[in-house]
Order: structure tokens, then C-alpha cells, then sequence
């Protein structure tokens, strides 16, 4: 997740449910005291009338205005989709050295999106953060005061997660929840407890829960119990052929749930590390 000052990079094709993601993009840069990044590949948005790019023009424009006038620092971008509105939309966030790639999650309990599995094709290529939001409800729920739900098992890469998490628990006023589901044969404590000494040393109090059972569902039951904002977890397996030992944690996630989804990029750090939460393949979308 981004520090103060790290860009964060929306994508929008001006649609009802991009518009949640860039607002939920304005919050987030609003909290962190980050420039926001609107970009719209003009071959990803319907051109009925007009010219794909004048009519991108128009949609990055109404999107900018809608930041600016929250006081938001707003740049705009309309890259050549090259075959792929993803990777024009991540290679913006690779230019402008974002650390949070913002995305909505349409397609995941509904319609498709014009291009596809678009925020499935973003996490996999992305090699940064990215926050999957749910689109679903016309009013979703604001960021700031909302509860931060995080996901560990003490691995490198989890552990990267908790402390984006601590960070986001401090920018937006929410409670801090702390979860590890064990394997059958190992106890989550150690974990739970390594995490709430972080958070406690950047004073922030955790609340810690030890689950048994499937980590997407106790994860979710926990974001549920707590209206959690933003459900955080480590990307291992993204960018590998790593998977979690009970199924795509994001992809469940992402589909069940009714909170923002941040998937921490990881990979460098995890490593071969083994984990719970934090191996886990991207939330596929469309």
C-alpha cells in the first residue's frame, strides 16, 4: 500500500462502477496525502459516438475534476492499449513508481467487463499493490473509520501484509483485526502475536484472532463480524506457480466478499517461504 506521497494509479473506463473505484482511489490518496494517477486506455471504453480517444479525453477529464475538487492532486493518462488495457494500465503504474494499482471488481458477481477478466489480468501482471473494490453497491461503504481485516501466518510475505495493514489501520482511523488460520498440525499464536508486537511498536492496538479451518471463510467471517473496509493479503503466488494450501484466498475473497480487497505484492519477499494467507493467486474478475 502507499506511503505519503506514493502515486496511486486508478484505471476507469467511466462507468457507473469505475466511478467507485476512483473514488475509492480519492479516499485512500486523501488519507495518505497521495497524487492520484486517473488513466483510461481509449480502446477500453465504448466510443458510441465520438472517437475512442476523445471520448477517453472526456472520461479522464470528469474523473479528474470529481478528485480535484476533494483537493486531491490528479494526473491523467491515455495510453495505447498495445492489444491489453491491463498491461497499458500497469505499465502506467510501473512509470510513475506507484506502490497501489486501483481496480474495480465488476465481473466477479455479475456482468463482464467490456475487456474480460480485467482485474485478474492487472494482479497477475502488477508488480505492485493493487486494491480490488467492490462495485456492487451504488453507495459502498467509506474507507476512512472502516475497520482493516489482514491475514497471516508469520511468513516473509505475510508479514509485509500486516505492516501494510498497520499502515492503512493508522491513515484511515479504523480498528486493526489481526487473523492466522492454522494448518491442522500448527497453532497460530506465534504469528498473531509477532504481528500485534508491530502493530502495538507503531502504536496501534490489534486485535488478534486464531481460527481453525478454511482461511478465505474465516477471514471473511471476520471482515463480516467487524464491517470491514479493506481485507489485506500477500500476493504469493501471483507471479509463481505457488498456491495456498486451501484455495485461491483472493479469488474467494474477492467473490464472496463485500469489502475492498488489497493484495500486497510479495513476491520479492516471500521467497520460498511457506504460508497460510499469505500464498495465494490473484482475485480473478471481469
Amino acid at each position: 500500500m502507499s506511503g505519503p506521497g506514493y502515486p496511486i494509479v486508478v484505471g476507469t473506463d467511466g462507468s457507473p462502477t469505475a466511478t467507485i473505484a476512483v473514488d475509492k482511489a480519492g479516499e485512500l490518496a486523501q488519507a495518505l496525502g497521495a497524487p492520484v494517477h486517473v488513466v483510461c486506455v481509449p480502446m477500453a471504453t465504448p466510443a458510441y459516438e465520438w472517437p475512442a480517444r476523445i471520448t477517453s479525453q472526456v472520461v479522464v477529464e470528469k474523473a479528474s475534476e470529481r478528485l480535484s475538487s476533494r483537493g486531491i492532486t490528479v494526473h491523467t493518462h491515455l495510453p495505447e492499449d498495445q492489444g491489453d488495457a491491463a498491461l497499458a494500465l500497469v505499465a502506467v503504474a510501473e512509470s510513475e513508481g506507484a506502490q497501489t494499482l486501483v481496480v474495480g471488481n465488476k465481473g466477479m458477481t455479475g456482468m463482464r467487463r467490456l475487456l474480460g477478466s480485467f482485474p485478474n489480468r492487472v494482479s497477475h501482471q502488477a508488480r505492485c499493490d493493487v486494491l480490488i473494490v467492490p462495485t456492487q453497491s451504488e453507495s459502498p461503504a467509506e474507507l476512512a473509520g472502516g475497520a482493516v481485516v489482514v491475514g497471516t501466518d508469520g511468513s516473509s510475505g505475510a508479514t509485509l501484509a500486516v505492516t501494510e495493514a498497520i499502515r492503512l489501520a493508522q491513515a484511515l482511523g479504523g480498528e486493526l483485526h489481526v487473523v492466522s488460520v492454522a494448518k491442522p498440525s500448527d497453532a497460530p499464536e506465534t504469528a498473531l502475536a509477532t504481528a500485534a508486537a508491530e502493530a502495538a511498536d507503531r502504536g496501534i492496538k490489534a486485535i488478534t484472532h486464531a481460527r481453525q479451518g478454511d482461511p478465505a471463510d474465516e477471514l471473511l467471517d471476520v471482515a463480516d463480524q467487524h464491517s470491514a473496509a479493506i481485507l489485506v493479503v500477500g500476493s504469493k503466488g501471483m507471479h509463481s506457480d505457488d498456491r495456498e494450501w486451501l484455495g485461491n484466498i483472493p479469488d474467494k475473497i474477492s467473490h464472496k466478499g463485500g469489502s475492498s480487497v488489497l493484495i500486497v505484492f510479495t513476491s520479492d519477499a516471500a521467497g520460498s517461504d511457506g504460508g497460510v494467507v499469505s500464498e495465494v493467486t490473484a482475485a480473478e474478475a471481469g
